[in-house]
């Protein structure tokens, strides 16, 4: 059972003050920035709602919007530094990038198929309300038993070839498998590292080039007991700034209250600058 965000308080970290607040996003004291916060997230929710879930391009404004990126989007509807701040770590959460490198219609149509911008961040009846115990690698892990010997593991394509009747997949250590068809399931940046016969047409692998993957480095801490809880804050800390590496935090103790952990992410530009550093550095 996850922890009721909305009954136990978070944190807020500004300029090296924190403050405690309740609900999806932190509090706002001056007015005009209140306005601006609840401006911010009601427009997103209501362009999100002209987006069609099975075809964003459909939408009314699609083109324009597919132009635009998300740092555009947020200095046309911002009006003041506090909605803007809270707005780009917003989408730096959500899809592990900056506002600058994502589409606003893909962005917005992301945040629908979430269920909105207060859903897609909230823990209780929300996209971080509820974890595998064990994991989710557990069900790539049943399936594999399910299909035993027929799947390979350690054996990365580099060819497929669809010149003939059936398809040819040849691997890194030479292996060849044949069938009528064949379904990627493998990020689109990573089929770039394949080769096909015939080619892929040109438009696709431009495509593929303009889709960038997201930048995301996960750490978790472990405490004796979670000591949080009993002060009543559930673990979460939004943190915004250059002031921190973590960015956001959650509560990832163990569902019977074992393993004590807070987990703190760090993302996009972060966490691209922290690759760049050795261990002890870090």
């Amino acid at each position: 059972m996850a922890l009721n965000r909305f009954s136990l308080e978070s944190l807020s970290l500004k300029r090296g003050k924190s403050y405690p607040f309740r609900g999806p996003f932190p509090a706002v004291w001056n007015p005009i920035a209140y306005l601006d916060h609840n401006n911010l997230w009601r427009t997103m929710d209501e362009m999100g709602d002209e987006i069609p879930s099975d075809a964003p391009w459909k939408a009314p404004l699609a083109e324009e919007w597919d132009y635009m990126s998300m740092k555009e989007l947020l200095d046309k509807i911002c009006w003041t530094k506090s909605a803007k701040q809270l707005a780009t770590l917003f989408v730096n959460l959500c899809v592990t990038a900056e506002t600058h490198e994502v589409s606003a219609l893909w962005f917005l149509w992301y945040v629908k198929q979430c269920g909105g911008t207060t859903r897609i961040i909230s823990t209780t009846n929300g996209g971080q309300e509820r974890k595998f115990v064990g994991g989710s690698g557990q069900v790539s892990e049943r399936i594999m038993e399910l299909l035993g010997d027929r799947v390979k593991l350690e054996r990365p394509v580099v060819h497929i070839d669809q010149n003939g009747e059936n398809v040819v997949v040849e691997t890194l250590n030479h292996e060849i498998y044949e069938a009528k068809y064949v379904i990627s399931a493998i990020p689109p940046i990573l089929g770039m590292k394949i080769h096909y016969s015939p080619p892929l047409p040109m438009l696709r692998n431009q495509l593929i080039t303009r889709v960038p993957l997201g930048s995301v480095i996960k750490c978790i801490v472990y405490y004796k007991e979670p000591f949080w809880r009993k002060r009543d804050f559930c673990g979460t800390m939004v943190i915004e700034g250059e002031e921190a590496p973590i960015a956001y935090t959650l509560d990832d103790t163990k569902p019977d209250g074992s393993y004590a952990a807070i987990i703190g992410f760090i993302l996009a530009h972060k966490a691209r600058k922290l690759t760049r550093l050795t261990k002890e550095e870090r």
